[in-house]
């Protein structure tokens, strides 16, 4: 499926829980990371998502922005080893997932580099992909630069977007 297409689903309130965003530069998997997270997460009416302009949109900012603004419905995941991202720092971040959305009608998790997590955090993560909380929705963005770089079962439980 193409940027586009998700974007749609997206303003409908019709994404899959988990997202694949690969190809293109890391750059661009985060624009659009960006992109899809304020579309989900706008206060506007479904057809003028993302607006860009309304609270939660100009607090969705890319990880490390100097700007000092967050969304605390938006919440990342990066690689905090070496060469991976660590079961435990997985963990940590998806106790949010038990919680119920701050601000936002619901949540938006963005993994950045998913193609690092380690065997026990993408376990951790697929679980929640599996068996996503229904009181409000929770989208899972995972970046990478190839869908292939994921394991087949998080691939399995996710809609790939090139």
């Amino acid at each position: 499926m193409k940027l586009e297409g998700a974007l749609e689903l997206a303003r409908r309130g019709e994404l899959y829980p988990g997202i694949i965003l690969h190809g293109r530069s890391a750059e661009g998997r985060l624009d659009a990371a960006l992109e899809m997270a304020r579309a989900l997460l706008c206060e506007l009416e479904p057809e003028r998502r993302p607006c860009g302009e309304c609270a939660h949109c100009r607090r969705i900012v890319a990880p490390g922005d100097a700007s000092g603004r967050f969304h605390p419905d938006f919440l990342v995941l990066e690689r905090d080893l070496k060469t991976s991202t660590s079961a435990e720092s997985t963990r940590t971040l998806l106790r949010s997932v038990q919680q119920r959305p701050f601000e936002a009608r619901g949540q938006v998790f963005l993994v950045v580099n998913a193609e690092t997590l380690s065997g026990g955090a993408a376990n951790a993560l697929l679980k929640n992909l599996e068996e996503p909380p229904t009181s409000a929705p929770r989208h899972f963005l995972l970046l990478a630069p190839s869908s292939v770089d994921l394991l087949p079962t998080l691939r399995s439980r996710s809609l790939a977007i090139y």
